[in-house]
């Protein structure tokens, strides 16, 4: 045990070289904004969804926009939304987990950086956990040389260490670990697999509570479910027994998304930017743009993944290897829309990979003598570290210098509960900061005056590095905002 824990020391310690000075520094913008506002409600107004749209009305407001939407039909969406204050909305549609994280260390942290940096402690849960697990999967030298891949491969990773904005997926990542862990011991326990596989369904029932994409878990689950029925021993019972566990841990978790319709609105919501919103997800590139950089920034990962399922088509008997495998095709199918280079979102698929990767070579080798596993297995993670190390150091982050300077023209003026009018991606961060200021947006400077002429504004904050405010007559005019 005692060798185990070095080995984890060591992968840890790496795992803080790479990740230093990589938490963003500057005010909580756009995303960020908007869950430290929805965690300052408190818990309770979080776990039951108060106040919140209901489904009808969100529908009927949906109906009455064309798909086709310009960005000020969208700006109006927003505002209407915000304007009920609907927690929900707040919360980007997750469930309240995550937020109730937020509520817990934002006492203890004296600023925004801080909180962005105890974000940490859930890749280090989740490569503790691949580690543990990928050990107890495999027998002997093939067990350690699988948790040592995984907890590597995961933990060094550029998604992972370049994920340090206020976001669930990082805890996401957490719970689908537990899940796929759980759900392969029921091929490699055959003492108690249904005790693996009630734990299983209790960690599934947490993802679809932490993301949406949560249901391509659950999905996993069941066709896992399906396969080791023999195992099982399944029947009617087993199954309802499974279904109530479901019910109950969400609604344990998340009262709203079962009394409240919260989950099918989140759903609805997301397949609504999935089909009528391009770069819903911070950018707006191709599918394969996307994939090439989501490969190129953490290549050891992808090859070793590529190797293991080749291992899998050829060895069928490796079934422990079936839930991350039905898991990565599944989530795979979940995220094929959301093509952006923001790191975060790869993170969901991310647990699949590596578990199936590691676990895969870790098979591939098992009858190799001791030297050589050990060679092979301090090879891959050298091969990790030294292609990690250059993408995850570069452009490193800076101080946001735009955020802080809107901040500092806006202070002076929120004591008198002003009407501005501000770029629009900036309206997140002014609302958590400055609550009694009345905002407007614009997209471009071009909306500017038609919009000052449809409603009363008391200044305008205008675009670019350097903004300033502007009074209304001068924006109207157009030329001093350019």
């Amino acid at each position: 045990m005692l060798k185990h824990a070095a080995i984890v020391a060591a992968i840890l310690a790496i795992f803080a070289a790479l990740a230093r000075n990589t938490a963003g520094y500057g005010p909580y913008c756009y995303d960020e904004a908007d869950y430290m506002y929805a965690a300052e409600r408190g818990m309770a107004p979080n776990w039951i969804d108060s106040p919140t749209n209901s489904l009808p009305a969100l529908i009927r407001v949906g109906l009455d926009r064309p798909r086709d939407q310009g960005q000020g039909q969208r700006a109006e969406l927003s505002e209407w939304i915000r304007g009920t204050d609907d927690i929900l909305f707040y919360r980007h549609w997750h469930g309240p987990i995550y937020i109730s994280w937020l509520e817990l260390t934002r006492p203890f942290a004296s600023e925004e950086r801080t909180v962005r940096a105890a974000g940490d402690i859930f890749p280090l849960l989740t490569a503790i956990a691949m580690y543990f697990g990928a050990l107890s999967l495999l027998p002997r030298a093939a067990g350690s040389v699988a948790a040592i891949l995984a907890a590597a491969l995961f933990l060094w990773s550029f998604p992972v260490v370049r994920t340090t904005e206020l976001a669930p997926h990082q805890l996401f990542a957490l719970s689908t670990t537990l899940t796929l862990i759980c759900l392969a011991k029921i091929w490699q326990d055959s003492r108690s697999p249904r005790a693996w596989w009630y734990a299983a369904v209790a960690f599934a029932a947490a993802d679809v509570c932490i993301l949406e994409v949560g249901l391509a878990m659950a999905a996993t689950a069941l066709v896992c479910g399906y396969l080791a029925r023999k195992r099982l021993n399944a029947d009617w019972a087993l199954a309802a027994r499974s279904i109530a566990l479901l019910i109950a841990v969400i609604t344990a978790i998340w009262p709203a998304a079962i009394f409240k319709l919260s989950l099918l609105k989140s759903y609805l919501f997301m397949a609504y930017l999935a089909l009528f919103r391009h770069g819903a997800w911070g950018s707006d590139i191709g599918l394969g743009e996307t994939w090439r950089l989501r490969i190129a920034s953490s290549p050891v990962p992808w090859i070793v993944f590529a190797v293991a399922a080749v291992c899998f088509m050829r060895r069928r008997r490796a079934p422990v290897l079936i839930p991350s495998a039905t898991f990565t095709v599944l989530m795979f199918l979940a995220i094929s829309r959301v093509n952006t280079d923001v790191p975060r979102y790869v993170l969901p698929l991310w647990p699949g990979i590596v578990l199936f990767g590691a676990l895969g070579a870790a098979i591939l080798v098992e009858k190799w003598r001791a030297p050589a596993q050990s060679a092979i297995a301090l090879l891959i993670c050298a091969a990790m570290f030294l292609t990690s190390w250059p993408n995850i150091r570069r452009n490193l982050p800076r101080p946001n210098r735009r955020a802080e300077a809107i901040l500092a023209i806006v202070a002076p003026l929120a004591p008198s509960h002003p009407v501005l009018l501000v770029p629009h991606d900036d309206m997140p961060m002014l609302h958590y900061y400055f609550p009694g200021v009345r905002v407007k947006t614009y997209y471009t400077a071009d909306e500017i005056p038609s919009l000052i002429h449809a409603q009363p504004v008391d200044g305008v904050v205008s675009p670019g590095d350097a903004p300033r405010l502007v009074g209304t007559k001068e924006a109207a005019a157009g030329s001093a905002l350019h």
